[in-house]
């Protein structure tokens, strides 16, 4: 019985080791289509909102949109501030949120640019709420709420492209004095911190608050009119399930066994170094050896996807599935399936408006 016990124990470890050395971790970046598609205009302008802090939004979203950038280039060109203020002040025009498409395709047409963003502002204000807590602690909610529309006018037109109405309200407590809590105050006092550091916006003077929560608007809103570059992890299979086993239990691998799984692995590392035609080879060759290799189809499949070869990649994910019906392949299929229609969406209205679509993942970055 104990040596039962002892021999379940040990195939236990083993499948667990299998199950931790099965897997090569890579990062790599994809680019998401933008939310509101706004890939045809180049040149814009951000022009001071109407309202309380107008110019304080403006600036923001600009300082937002000056961020973004896709395979090392600008996703917008900006019209520089300063530039913007020279060209309003000899023309002696007073450009705000409260837009006038005549207006808008004068100033545009001077400036050069393509299309204006502009806006009203619909709330800054803040609150403070004074009370008493249980323990005797004098207490302080102060909220912050700011709230603008922003509109994307196109310059040759005075079209209204999109408007979206962005919004930020937070609540924040300061507490001073009162008793300590009977089970000990200093992990309290310790996790209270840890939790007010990972706030969006933490207490503090009214002013600080508004502008974060301003900051936090914006970025909102530029996230929703530019695409996004997202870092994933990737995992790959270093070495067929089958024979990968054999080393584990102590059943020597055949030399056609230990040659496949090596290529396997190779591959593996020419993709942690970006060095994906190359895995493919590797892989490809692989498959001569081994055609119903499912841990091969499946790398191949990540392969293909990371080289925005989306129906390729379907094709060896699905192969993967149907050899060895997997948790993971099936999920993967499930993601292809998904990227493939929204490719599909964005290259059909790239089309109908004539311009080029972005829709394809920069390079991979280093192994984690």
């Amino acid at each position: 019985m104990g040596k039962n016990v002892f021999n379940f124990h040990k195939m236990l470890f083993l499948v667990v080791m299998i199950v931790m050395c099965g897997c090569a971790t890579v990062r790599t970046t994809t680019i998401k289509p933008a939310q509101i598609d706004l890939s045809r205009y180049k040149k814009i302008a951000v022009l001071d909102f109407d309202g309380t802090q107008g110019k304080k939004i403006a600036s923001c979203i600009e300082s937002e949109i000056s961020k973004v950038q896709i395979n090392q280039k600008p996703y917008f060109n900006l019209i520089s501030r300063s530039h913007l203020d020279k060209v309003l002040k000899e023309q002696a025009l007073h450009m705000t949120g409260a837009i006038n498409p005549k207006t808008v395709s004068k100033v545009g047409r001077i400036l050069g640019a393509e299309a204006v963003i502009g806006g009203n502002v619909n709330a800054y204000d803040s609150e403070d709420r004074h009370y008493s807590a249980s323990n005797g602690a004098s207490c302080i909610d102060r909220t912050v709420f700011v709230s603008f529309t922003a509109q994307f006018i196109d310059v040759q037109t005075g079209e209204i492209i999109t408007s979206v109405r962005e919004e930020k309200k937070k609540t924040a407590t300061q507490k001073r004095g009162g008793e300590k809590d009977s089970t000990g105050s200093l992990l309290g006092d310790l996790l209270v911190g840890v939790v007010e550091a990972a706030m969006e916006i933490n207490f503090g003077p009214k002013e600080q608050m508004l502008d974060r929560a301003t900051q936090l608007a914006a970025a909102n809103f530029v996230k929703k009119i530019t695409p996004r570059v997202e870092t994933v992890r990737v995992y790959l299979e270093i070495q067929d399930e089958e024979t990968g086993m054999l080393g584990m239990v102590g059943i020597q691998q055949t030399p056609e066994q230990k040659m496949l799984n090596d290529m396997i692995k190779a591959g593996c590392d020419y993709g942690k170094v970006g060095l994906w035609e190359k895995a493919i080879s590797i892989w490809n060759g692989a498959l001569k050896k081994k055609p119903t290799c499912a841990a091969v189809h499946f790398n191949l499949g990540v392969a293909y996807e990371i080289k925005d070869k989306l129906i390729k990649s379907k094709e060896m994910y699905e192969k993967a599935a149907n050899l060895k019906p997997k948790p993971k392949y099936i999920k993967a299929i499930v993601k292809i399936e998904q990227l493939i229609k929204e490719k599909e969406k964005f290259e059909r209205g790239a089309k109908k408006e004539g311009r080029k679509p972005i829709f394809k993942s920069p390079p991979p970055l280093a192994v984690e």
